[in-house]
């Protein structure tokens, strides 16, 4: 396409929301369905596949935080119009894609592990790869789902030919919860927002905790592997460590978050009597 061609087929910010009711979502209705594919048994990933007329190539894409398709539909039709086929899947917890922490609050999106975010977009786009495999596959990603794309890129360059970024989030903003403990909690927006554990108390250990916010509980570096120096073979010390650590891991990884809650109660209760 030339620049004419492109300069006609923006949306005219004036009558935006009329070409949008009258020409975008007509044009989508003919070209585009929506379905659930399932990388993983019970976790169903609601996805958009648009057709383009004449294609010459497929584009995947990533969409940002909290966004859903409707969001990117203006997208999927600039995309349809320079001749390439459209997938978008909703990332876990967003839209209609499957959630980790139920179903009943849709305010709440939470992730147990980012690469499953990855692990997701890569399902789908081999999943197009195979259906146009004559086409080039290219991946498009907005904010959150920039990072995404680029993750899912470094890891199977060869499913791709191009990137496209748009202000990608390379890395999460987890402030003030610190990075290391981000997956400990999950966030929600809004008037009642704020910060909540992304499972049951009685589901956390001390030990978990304390790995995430601290490092390794090792009294000494040489049991942690990348710090193993060369006389640890010949070490008669090490064995004793490796008892300490043991011993450490067994007291940490035996008490819950929930003990400590209730045990902390308990503390007040006789605090308050006395």
């Amino acid at each position: 396409m030339n620049k004419s061609e492109i300069h006609d087929m923006i949306l005219p910010e004036k009558t935006y929301a009329e070409a949008m009711d009258t020409v975008v979502r007509p044009y989508l209705a003919e070209r585009m369905i929506t379905e659930y594919c399932w990388r993983e048994k019970g976790k169903k990933i609601f996805c958009a596949r648009a057709r383009a007329d004449n294609p010459k190539g497929v584009v995947i894409i990533s969409h940002g935080f909290t966004e859903t398709i409707e969001k990117h539909l203006e997208t999927i039709y600039y995309f349809l119009c320079g001749g390439y086929h459209v997938y978008m899947p909703e990332h876990c917890g967003h839209g209609r894609s499957y959630r980790l922490c139920g179903e009943g609050d849709l305010s709440l999106v939470h992730v147990d592990d980012y690469r499953r975010y990855v692990e997701d977009l890569l399902f789908i786009s081999r999943i197009a790869a195979r259906e146009f495999s004559g086409l080039p596959l290219c991946v498009y990603g907005h904010s959150m789902g920039g990072g995404i794309a680029s993750a899912a890129a470094a890891e199977a360059p060869e499913l791709f030919s191009r990137l496209i970024l748009t202000s990608p989030m390379i890395r999460p903003k987890s402030d003030p919860v610190p990075w290391a403990a981000a997956g400990l909690v999950a966030s929600t927006r809004g008037k009642q927002g704020g910060y909540r554990l992304t499972k049951a108390a009685e589901e956390y250990t001390v030990g978990e905790i304390l790995r995430v916010t601290e490092g390794s509980l090792a009294p000494v570096s040489c049991l942690d592997e990348e710090h193993r120096c060369e006389n640890c073979d010949d070490c008669v010390t090490i064995e004793i460590w490796q008892n300490v650590l043991d011993a450490i891991n067994e007291v940490v990884d035996s008490i819950t978050l929930s003990y400590l809650v209730e045990k902390q109660k308990t503390k007040k209760t006789c605090c308050n009597k006395g």
